[in-house]
C-alpha cells in the first residue's frame, strides 16, 4: 500500500485511475489545461 502526505496527514492512494493526463495544480492554468484536454476527449485526473 502507498502513502501520500496531504497536509502532514497519510492519504490512502490505494486502487487504480483511469486517466490518461494528471495535472498538478489546480490554478488557473491547470484547471484550463484539464478543460481542454477533456473537451478533446482525454481522461483527466486534476490534483492539487
Amino acid at each position: 500500500m502507498q502513502e501520500y502526505y496531504n497536509m502532514g496527514h497519510a492519504v490512502n492512494m490505494e486502487g487504480s485511475f483511469n486517466s490518461e493526463v494528471v495535472i498538478i495544480g489546480g490554478g488557473l492554468s491547470g484547471l484550463t489545461a484539464a478543460a481542454l484536454l477533456a473537451r478533446a476527449g482525454k481522461a483527466v485526473s486534476p490534483f492539487e
